[in-house]
């Protein structure tokens, strides 16, 4: 498959991936657990209202806990480059806002 690449704005929620991926939890009510996922080195992304899922990383793969742990569980909006390759999505994160008044 070919691998699509841009930069763009993706809005939605900070997540912890395993926190998510293995049980679905996701909300203010997952805050505490997805915090202390991503503080213990767990995978970052984004979920959009959509339902689509972004590994978060900085330059380079690194993981973005610098950028997104302030943000678990709250809706932001993620600028950076976007990777899609084999039905995975992933977003270079360049920058991060908070966005006001969005709901999931």
């Amino acid at each position: 498959m070919s691998s699509n690449t841009k930069t763009t704005t993706i809005e939605g929620q900070g997540i912890g991936l395993n926190c998510y991926l293995s049980t679905g939890a996701h909300g203010a009510s997952a805050y505490e657990w997805q915090s202390a996922c991503v503080k213990k080195g767990g995978p970052e992304g984004i979920l959009t209202k959509g339902g689509q899922v972004y590994l978060a990383t900085i330059g380079r793969g690194k993981p973005a806990i610098l950028f997104l742990l302030p943000y678990m569980e709250q809706e932001v909006k993620v600028t950076g480059m976007v990777h899609d390759r084999s039905g995975i999505s992933l977003v270079n994160v360049a920058s991060v806002k908070p966005i006001k008044g969005m709901k999931n």
